[in-house]
């Protein structure tokens, strides 16, 4: 996993604005099922020990050359045959303590991250700058003493990031569109958007 948006395996990236106006929604599919035996307990068996995200949003193109652009990206993916990165859109960590040069650990505000760890993980940090990183998540871990939880990173982080230089700490997540069909509703000729589905490929991540 590279540390920026310039390389991310070979994969594309979903680049196109998602509407704030109507925030994404999210489904966390969490596998189980529930036994119910008369006169005792009740039973939660685990299916799959993965967790897979999915999001509902709208995506606004606010240009000709926006619309053309995501046109071919459908085209290239065909559909949902094609794979590619997305951020999500929502913060999912809260930077603790000020990060330095080559640590490989990000300390965060507790989350129950660690409850869900499953080893796909990776991260994004949009910073103040402009700039954005990328991250391979090794192992997230709740330290009883700082009450926080710890983020070790697949590599080192290049610079030094004060906790007032992030904008936002997310999930990289890597999926495919959740159907075939796409419909472009036009506000004026320039202006469409379009309402998409994002599935993680959970036992797919490069």
């Amino acid at each position: 996993m590279a540390d920026d948006l310039n390389d991310l395996g070979g994969y594309s990236l979903f680049d196109f604005d998602l509407n704030w106006a109507q925030l994404p929604k999210t489904t966390i599919a969490i596998p189980r099922r529930m036994f119910n035996f008369p006169g005792t307990s009740h039973v939660v068996e685990e299916l799959v020990a993965a967790t897979q995200f999915s999001f509902d949003a709208e995506v606004v193109l606010d240009s000709e050359t926006d619309i053309d652009s995501f046109l071919d990206f459908i085209t290239a993916r065909d559909g949902r045959v094609g794979a590619f990165w997305i951020r999500h859109p929502f913060q999912h960590f809260t930077l603790d303590v000020a990060a330095t040069n080559t640590d490989g650990v990000l300390y965060c505000d507790y989350n129950h991250s660690a409850l869900s760890w499953q080893g796909n993980e990776r991260i994004y940090i949009d910073l103040v700058g402009g700039d954005t990183l990328t991250f391979e998540v090794d192992s997230i871990n709740y330290n009883d003493s700082t009450s926080r939880s710890e983020l070790t990173l697949a590599t080192n982080i290049d610079r030094d990031i004060a906790i007032a230089d992030i904008v936002k700490i997310g999930r990289l997540l890597y999926v495919r569109f959740g159907h075939d069909s796409f419909k472009l509703n036009y506000l004026r000729t320039e202006l469409a958007t379009v309402d998409l589905k994002f599935v993680e490929l959970i036992q797919e991540y490069p």
